[in-house]
């Protein structure tokens, strides 16, 4: 998980990097960030495993930076979905919060971040598509 945990921060470094050259924005893919941002396509994908070279499974990252900006950021940027430990241990997620800050977070510490993320994402979506007044044709309700 610790190379999760990094090669996520090495994403969102890429994103605040692209976000430097695109107006304070985020890419709304994480593949945009290649080749200019991250070298290796397979930066994109997490791997769970003993090594890259045999990995158990791979994955892809959920990525929540598209339509923010460096200045107002989600509060989750990034994260792996659940990664089921040992067993009897609870799942994990690597999570890369807007400030870059990364940790490894139990399912319920990423549910509650998680939720502030979609309350973000819905006043971004709000702001960028206000509702329109019914016009004087249509017909009321």
């Amino acid at each position: 998980m610790i190379v999760s945990l990094s090669n996520a921060k090495q994403l969102a470094t890429g994103c605040r990097l692209y976000a430097m050259d695109h107006g304070g924005r985020f890419p709304v893919h994480l593949d945009e960030l290649v080749p200019d941002y991250i070298t290796e396509i397979k930066s994109l994908r997490g791997i769970v495993g003993d090594s890259a070279d045999t990995p158990l499974y791979t994955y892809d990252w959920l990525y929540f930076g598209a339509g923010f900006t460096d200045n107002n950021p989600p509060k989750v940027l990034i994260a792996s979905p659940h990664i089921t430990g040992a067993v009897r241990k609870p799942p994990k997620r690597v999570v890369i919060l807007g400030d870059i800050s990364g940790r490894i977070f139990t399912e319920n510490e990423y549910q509650k971040i998680l939720s502030e993320t979609v309350r973000q994402m819905r006043e971004l979506d709000d702001r960028q598509h206000p509702s329109q007044p019914p016009s004087a044709n249509s017909p009321a309700k």
